[in-house]
């Protein structure tokens, strides 16, 4: 029930020890000089008694002295409160390091007094705490460990055991220490799944070690291990021009690898007036996740007008490691808008000219002028549009010549940002019969011609050469030189036939 019961002997009786959870002795501290151990041990006796050391080399565990494999009678304890030093010499401490102290009453105690034995948790008698450690597992910013409480160190009965990370092999920065678990009460004890609270460097090298600390505040480290963390790889990233504006780029971004270790990564365009990119505008920033490759249009806006840039695409990834494509030169247009070429088509009544504007910067509008001649130089004005500030907008005339060949020329202007600009394009166009010129016999091999077609064909080499006109054979050379050298209406196809005398 908790409590001494105390009995009158008549002379026969046996006494025995009840459950209790009175302690009569405290082990303070503990030392070792030499093979002697030296205990600081408070003690508080209801009667007379026998301080024993019980030692081996394991622990017998306590309740069963006979479990160790020696007892040493150290002290005989008088009755009351006292503090001391209990020395106990001439032990071979590296051979038998495990130790328990026990008190029990003294054989004198007779049946009136009180009757007892008490035991102290067995504990080892080495220096420090002795633990065995090593690093199981290493990722890119992550570790996991496992360490082995082996000893719980120089009057250990209890150890508290964590991991220490630091830059140095020193230990002079530690950069983690890891709370792994706290009162260990039996060794050998294992630990395992260990892993550090303060994110690691990628690509860097740590020192780690286990550190064990008794009841005594004894410490105690396993040997140190090194190891390195992951390094992680770069994106891979390529680009291309996708064209530009007034005051704009776009370019078109493709990443086809996020780097080892990354499994997404920001999508910029770098823009810069020199190749070097000494000073550049970073554009976008889209992330991209997923299946690769994977693209991205990106555009580079707010620059300047007719000026010559250079740019590159920039990929990203969560470690921060970035990848760039090649170079990629572009040029802002001068004009603040953008016209498509000039069109003609043969239709009733002439020929149907036509230019349109595609594009048109905000707040800006433009005037055009269409002249028509037989030369750039003697055109003359047949249309205007004034004020167009919208866009698509088509720029249609139809011209009636019958036949000849003319020159279209439209002119666009207009004044932006207190600046005026002007862009002339020219087509030249041919109204009724087309006339084909092949410069080379060669340039005869995917010649067609149409009915009312003509073409003009270069001179025959040998003398038996010959052109032929809807598979008729229409000329050959003579001995007078003569050729010849162009077919008339009718024609749907010409064929050059070259002589092999091999052949005959």
């Amino acid at each position: 029930d908790g409590t001494w019961s105390r009995f009158r002997d008549p002379g026969d009786m046996t006494f025995l020890k009840t459950a209790t959870s009175e302690s009569f002795m405290t082990l303070n501290s503990v030392s070792a000089v030499g093979d002697d151990l030296v205990a600081s041990m408070t003690f508080n006796a209801p009667t007379n008694a026998t301080l024993v050391l019980l030692h081996g080399d394991e622990s017998g565990g306590d309740l069963d002295v006979q479990s160790w494999d020696s007892q040493i009678d150290v002290d005989s304890i008088a009755p009351g409160s006292l503090t001391t030093n209990i020395v106990v010499a001439g032990l071979d401490l590296e051979s038998e390091p495990y130790a328990c102290f026990y008190l029990r009453s003294a054989p004198t105690v007779t049946g009136a007094q009180h009757v007892f034995e008490e035991w102290l948790v067995p504990f080892q008698i080495s220096g420090t705490p002795e633990a065995t450690f090593a690093v199981d597992a290493v990722d890119y910013t992550t570790a996991s460990f496992s360490a082995t409480a082996v000893s719980m160190g120089l009057g250990g009965t209890s150890v508290d055991l964590s991991v220490e990370i630091a830059s140095d092999s020193g230990f002079a920065s530690i950069i983690d220490t890891i709370a792994a678990t706290n009162g260990i009460l039996s060794v050998p004890c294992s630990v395992s799944g260990i892993a550090n609270t303060t994110a690691l460097v990628t690509n860097t090298t740590y020192y780690a070690r286990a550190k064990l600390v008794n009841q005594n505040s004894a410490v105690g480290y396993s040997d140190v291990v090194s190891f390195t963390t992951l390094n992680p790889g770069i994106p891979v990233v390529s680009g291309a021009s996708a064209g530009a504006g007034f005051d704009y780029g776009r370019l078109a971004g493709s990443i086809s690898a996020y780097g080892a270790g990354s499994t997404n990564a920001l999508l910029y365009v770098d823009v810069s007036e020199t190749a070097d990119f000494a000073a550049y505008t970073a554009f976008g920033g889209s992330n991209i996740v997923g299946q690769l490759p994977a693209g991205r249009g990106l555009v580079a806006t707010g620059l300047d007008n007719g000026t010559a840039y250079y740019a590159r695409i920039r990929a990203v990834n969560s470690w921060g490691l970035a990848g760039v494509s090649s170079t990629i030169p572009f040029e802002t247009r001068l004009e603040p808008w953008a016209a498509s070429p000039i069109g003609a088509a043969a239709v009733s009544g002439g020929t149907q000219l036509s230019m349109s504007i595609i594009e048109l910067v905000e707040g800006a509008a433009v005037d055009a002028t269409l002249a028509i001649g037989t030369t750039a130089e003697n055109a003359t004005l047949v249309e205007t549009w004034s004020g167009i500030s919208t866009f698509p907008t088509a720029m249609s005339h139809l011209d009636g010549a019958s036949s000849g060949t003319y020159v279209a020329q439209y002119v666009v202007t207009s004044t932006y940002g207190g600046e005026f600009y002007a862009e002339t394009n020219t087509l030249t166009f041919t109204v009724g019969l087309n006339v084909y010129v092949a410069p080379t016999l060669a340039d005869l091999v995917a010649l067609r011609l149409k009915a009312g077609e003509s073409v003009a064909l270069p001179p025959l080499v040998a003398e038996q050469d010959f052109y032929r006109v809807l598979n008729a054979r229409v000329a050959t050379l003579g001995s007078g030189g003569a050729s010849l050298t162009a077919v008339g209406p009718g024609g749907t196809g010409v064929e050059y036939h070259a002589y092999d005398p091999a052949l005959g």
